[in-house]
């Protein structure tokens, strides 16, 4: 998944625990074992005996729930102060601006200035929230994925396995889904090769999908 240590950082908030979420992990089984990658780019390598990809899932997605609470817990302040004071800057500039004075532009200046101080870390914690619905309605977002790459190649052929797709026939050019994303399904561990508006649109085919059932 995406790196929200990172992100945080963009957004003037401090995550402490990069070393504790997993961002990524490679299974090699051909040799048995799993390379895992940390938020503070720390890599260690272990026995697939030791877990599975089930459990690395579910390990991501509980990763995901302590990031979303800590953005949450040291945003939430920022968020409704700089809200506030927007909104103070809004009603004096609108107050001015009908009293014809020109210092209006400058209230209304500022506070378009607090209302992006306040949208930033409102558009982090979306984003992290983005994520978890994906993965939460990851069966119904891999059909959406499936349907969408068949009507751009509908001569795509499918074998029991999933992994045989002829690598020629895939519309790598019609579609943003890796073949890997399309044969074994999105999950946190791939997620982060679509961006943020490919995820909102995939939410919103999900969405429409069942409003039409």
């Amino acid at each position: 998944m995406k790196n929200y240590i990172n992100e945080a950082r963009a957004h003037n908030v401090r995550i402490y625990n990069g070393s504790k979420y997993l961002q990524s992990y490679r299974i090699n089984r051909e040799k048995n074992f799993v390379s895992l990658k940390y938020m503070n780019g720390y890599t260690d390598i272990i026995d697939l005996k030791e877990t599975s990809k089930e459990e690395l899932d579910k390990r991501q997605r509980d990763d995901l729930n302590e990031i979303e609470k800590e953005v949450k817990e040291k945003t939430s302040f920022e968020i409704k102060y700089n809200g506030i004071v927007s909104g103070a800057y809004v009603v004096i500039g609108t107050l001015l601006r009908t009293m014809g004075s020109a210092g209006s532009f400058v209230w209304l200046v500022w506070s378009g200035y607090f209302l992006s101080k306040a949208i930033r870390p409102l558009r982090l914690r979306k984003d992290i929230q983005l994520a978890g619905w994906i993965y939460d309605n990851k069966d119904k977002v891999n059909e959406v994925i499936q349907d969408e790459v068949y009507e751009k190649a509908p001569n795509l052929k499918i074998t029991a396995t999933t992994n045989n797709a002829p690598l020629d026939v895939y519309p790598y050019a019609e579609v943003p889904y890796p073949k890997e994303m399309f044969e074994n399904g999105i999950d946190l561990n791939n997620i982060d090769y679509l961006n943020n508006k490919q995820l909102r649109s995939l939410k919103r085919k999900v969405l429409r999908k069942e409003r039409r059932k």
